[in-house]
C-alpha cells in the first residue's frame, strides 16, 4: 500500500471534523490510515465494536455514530464506497457521496474496442 499524498492534502483542506466509520476494527483502520499516509487527520474512529457488532447498512450504528460524536446529520457529508451503506445516512438527513474506485477495473485499449 502506497502513501497517497494527494488524498492527504485534500483531507487537510477540508475544514470540518472527519471520522472513519467502518465495519472493520479500530486496529485495522489505524494500520490502513498509517500506511496510506492520512493518519493524524481524523477526529475519531467508529468501528464494529462501537456498533455492538451490528454492521452497516443497519440504521442503528449510524444513530450511535451521531450520538457518540455529537454529529448534526443535516450538516454532515457521508462519503462511502458501498452504495447501500449510503441509504441510512440519507435517512438521517446527511448529504451522501458515493466514492467509486476504478483501480480494480481493466479498461479496454483501443485495439480491444
Amino acid at each position: 500500500m502506497e502513501k497517497d499524498l494527494v488524498l492527504r492534502e485534500e483531507l487537510i483542506k477540508l475544514d470540518a471534523r472527519k471520522f472513519v466509520f467502518t465495519n472493520g476494527s479500530n486496529d485495522h483502520v489505524k494500520n490502513v490510515i498509517k500506511h496510506v499516509g492520512i493518519d493524524g487527520l481524523f477526529d475519531g474512529i467508529f468501528d464494529i465494536k462501537d456498533c455492538n457488532l451490528i454492521p452497516k447498512p443497519s440504521l442503528e450504528p449510524y444513530k450511535k455514530l451521531v450520538k457518540k460524536f455529537g454529529i448534526i446529520p443535516e450538516e454532515t457529508i457521508f462519503i462511502e464506497d458501498i452504495a447501500k451503506n449510503l441509504e441510512p445516512a440519507k435517512k438521517l438527513g446527511m448529504k451522501t457521496v458515493w466514492s467509486v474506485s476504478y483501480t480494480h477495473l481493466t479498461l479496454p485499449t483501443n485495439r480491444e474496442v
